[in-house]
């Protein structure tokens, strides 16, 4: 790509006292035509003793130039073919197009992945990481599965995940303080009613109740002036 310019550098002002304007006019100009064409003009003034230091200078200047733009194409095709690269696409819209279907095919796995360990997690396993350390409750949960598939209708992981969802909604509803004791309530009583689903319990249910102990009073000061018989 040939120079579209050329440098004037401030040392030429010294170079340019001794030119009046108008050979200073003319210079500028002939430099300007050897920078853009590298034909060399004709200088008959004064000025022709200033040309061939500037026309070298423009010569030096045009030769850092091409080596630069050419290391800079050296590098651009390395880049170009690059193992990990192989070259850049030529046509952006059918790289955009196919870099979509890349995420969207790796969003699909991603999600089958996703369904699979769901689907792979059993009910039982749901209950048991529900109940925690509760024995009771993880109990009455195991029930309620065999009592289902007794009624040849199963629960799924999926459904179990919702049972447990329905038990804790109830039991903040209800508004208990022992909520793992209603929650099992809840279940006896789909049991014993024949039941698929989860209700509010109809019963009467005994809850636990919070006993707030008032704070001890506090210690008696007594000096030497304390009539003690007053404690007695």
């Amino acid at each position: 790509m040939p120079m579209e310019y050329f440098c004037a550098y401030h040392s030429y002002l010294k170079a340019l006292e001794p030119l009046n304007m108008e050979e200073r006019g003319r210079l500028f100009t002939s430099l300007l035509e050897y920078s853009a064409t590298g034909d060399e003009p004709q200088v008959t003034g004064n000025e022709r003793f200033v040309y061939p230091m500037m026309r070298d200078q423009i010569d030096r200047d045009k030769a850092r130039y091409q080596e630069k733009c050419s290391k800079q194409s050296q590098n651009a095709k390395k880049r170009w073919n690059a193992e990990p690269c192989h070259g850049m696409p030529v046509h952006t819209e059918d790289a955009k197009k196919k870099e979509k279907e890349k995420t969207k095919e790796k969003t699909k796995e991603k999600t089958k992945e996703s369904n699979n360990a769901r689907h792979s997690l059993s009910p039982e396993a749901v209950f048991e990481n529900f109940a925690g350390e509760n024995e009771d409750l993880r109990k009455e949960l195991l029930d309620f599965l065999v009592f289902r598939r007794e009624k040849k209708k199963p629960v799924t992981a999926t459904a179990a995940s919702r049972i447990c969802k329905k038990l804790t909604g109830l039991a903040d509803e209800a508004r208990v303080n022992d909520k793992t004791g209603y929650m099992i309530a809840v279940l006896r009583q789909s049991m014993e009613r024949g039941w698929d689903g989860l209700f509010e319990y109809k019963g009467d249910f005994k809850d636990k109740y919070v006993i707030h102990h008032s704070p001890a009073p506090p210690p008696r000061q007594i000096t030497d002036d304390t009539d003690i018989t007053q404690f007695f």
